[in-house]
């Protein structure tokens, strides 16, 4: 079966040592630029810790550097603690190009603030539907009926982007405090990689 005809997905995976106290995470994801693999590891429960972006050829290099990430973890005792995958069925290769070429010519005309925006976006599959590249809009009556039914830490990361969006953190009440406190790993490394060097969309 070719990657264009096979179901795809973003997968989320973590790992925790008992005896050291530190996780390691590891997202497949697919952004803008493709398939990568988001790497983030630490102690538990501190706000330190370190993160890594590997680009991918493709969906299947992704899955394979995943693979590896799974053995180098078990080698060093590490024991998995979540496993979360959202499945998304692929168009057909005419379907694919149509849509490719659609974000590009929409990702040329946005500002740098609202690249670097739609980019960090593309990192959380949960919410980046909310917005639309092409109107470069929040699909304001979605998100709002979103928020009733995600956890509390995508409730979080969803004000936390609406906030940047409307460079007011008033509409939707979010809380910077209150965020870095609930999120945890890939999550809080978000909010303070845009703390070390903000920009806005």
């Amino acid at each position: 079966m070719s990657e264009n005809s096979a179901q795809k997905s973003w997968i989320t995976r973590r790992w925790e040592h008992p005896g050291k106290r530190r996780y390691y995470q590891a997202y497949l994801q697919e952004s803008l630029l493709g398939w990568e693999v988001f790497r983030c590891w630490g102690g538990i429960g501190q706000a330190t810790g370190s993160k890594m972006v590997v680009p991918c050829e493709s969906y299947q290099d992704a899955l394979t550097k995943l693979t590896v990430v799974e053995k180098q973890r078990s080698q060093k005792q590490y024991k998995l603690v979540s496993s979360l995958k959202g499945w998304i069925m692929s168009q057909d290769d005419l379907e694919q190009k149509r849509l490719k070429k659609i974000r590009e010519q929409a990702f040329s005309r946005l500002s740098d603030g609202q690249k670097e925006f739609f980019l960090m976006l593309e990192r959380v599959p949960r919410i980046s539907h909310l917005w639309d590249i092409e109107k470069k809009a929040l699909k304001v009556e979605l998100f709002e009926a979103e928020l009733g039914v995600m956890s509390s830490g995508e409730v979080h990361l969803a004000k936390f982007f609406a906030s940047l969006w409307f460079h007011n953190n008033q509409r939707y009440g979010f809380d910077l405090v209150d965020a870095i406190s609930a999120l945890d790993g890939p999550e809080r490394e978000l909010i303070r990689e845009w703390i070390s060097d903000p920009f806005w969309p």
